[in-house]
């Protein structure tokens, strides 16, 4: 558990780095985490689809949404440097 939470932050992290020079291993992190952040937009959203949803759950979905665009947005500039 530890060592998965470890591999998130790092993940996140990244977000906001520069993963041009990433490790193979650096770059499936990323992988698994975006897949993770939108297992849970998915659950979010078709929750607030059939019940609604609250400004926090409304913010946390944003949130999630701008992190799972930067991993994104950093997984593609570490592949096209491939």
């Amino acid at each position: 558990m530890c060592n998965l939470l470890s591999r998130r932050r790092e993940a996140v992290h990244l977000a906001d780095g520069n993963i041009a020079n990433a490790v193979p291993e650096t770059v499936e992190i990323l992988k698994k985490e975006i897949d993770r952040l939108f297992d849970l937009q998915r659950e979010a959203l078709q929750r607030a689809t059939f019940l609604g949803m609250t400004a926090e759950e409304a913010k946390q979905i944003e949130e999630r949404r701008k992190v799972i665009t930067a991993l994104v947005d950093r997984l593609v500039k570490a592949k096209s440097k491939d």
